[in-house]
């Protein structure tokens, strides 16, 4: 009777680790938990989690129109041992909004995570976004030559201006880059969309994506800004982070399969005994 409880202790102890082991992106991206970050979506978009920065739109720029379609909530960034998390909650989807005026007819669409290393933004500034992060496969023809799949990790990026900056020059450097024009390709980010329907009753479009530290040429202890804009140019989003260092933990699959292996002796050894 002791073996067995003894047995169930180790057991459950072993679940407890191999969860917490997970870490924030395995429970965030696999279960759409944007919980995770510390948010109540349409009620308080300032996160509750320690650690997380984050920039918080209160409405599309001046002269920005189209309502909460064309509106970026919130974006967020938070880092671990292995990994930099980018989270945007916006109005748009993947496929984008149909464009309402000028021709050639097509919809506007999500901008891509544009990351630049070594400053931080302020209105009015211009910075040398180095890195993207493709968010939609997509391409608008009003900007043209939009490049990659979604996920993927470009250096020496191209960047493409908003619509609304190249028609009407609006608002200056705050609402460009927009979509990776063209650069190297480095990788893949793990990377997630989904949508929600938050406490506003507004559906909610959320993206994610988890990028490893280790990324070639990606120096995360000098600081830098995470930007994200839409084709349109309607709202921005802005965060900057201080350095940080990137000394890599081991991954979670490898600890797992320690205190698998670790449980297995302990369960042996009970088993003797009781034999």
């Amino acid at each position: 009777m002791r073996v067995e409880k003894g047995m169930k202790k180790i057991l459950l102890f072993t679940v407890i680790v191999i969860v917490s082991a997970l870490g924030f992106s395995s429970r965030a991206f696999a279960e759409n938990l944007l919980s995770e970050w510390g948010v109540t979506p349409g009620s308080n978009w300032d996160p509750t989690k320690a650690g997380v920065l984050f920039d918080k739109s209160v409405g599309t720029l001046d002269p920005g129109v189209g309502g909460h379609d064309f509106d970026a909530e919130a974006m967020y960034f938070y880092h671990d041992n292995s990994n930099a998390y980018i989270a945007l909650v916006a109005g748009i989807p993947q496929d984008g909004w149909p464009e309402w005026s000028a021709a050639p007819a097509s919809n506007l669409l999500p901008g891509d995570f544009a990351l630049n290393f070594g400053g931080s933004w302020a209105k009015g500034s211009t910075l040398d976004y180095q890195f993207g992060i493709k968010t939609s496969s997509n391409d608008d023809p009003k900007i043209v030559g939009g490049v990659g799949q979604t996920g993927e990790i470009y250096s020496d990026v191209q960047w493409g201006k908003s619509y609304e900056w190249n028609q009407y020059n609006y608002w200056g450097t705050q609402n460009t880059p927009t979509i990776i024009k063209g650069g190297t390709l480095l990788g893949l980010a793990d990377f997630n969309y989904y949508n929600i329907t938050g406490a506003d009753n507004q559906i909610h479009y959320v993206y994610e994506a988890a990028i490893p530290l280790a990324t070639s040429g990606m120096n995360w202890t000098s600081g830098g800004s995470v930007h994200w804009t839409m084709t349109c140019g309607n709202d921005a989003e802005n965060v900057n982070f201080k350095g940080f260092s990137t000394n890599v933990a081991p991954e979670p699959v490898s600890a797992i399969l320690f205190l698998m292996g670790g449980a297995g002796l302990a369960t042996r050894k009970l088993i003797k005994r009781k034999k």
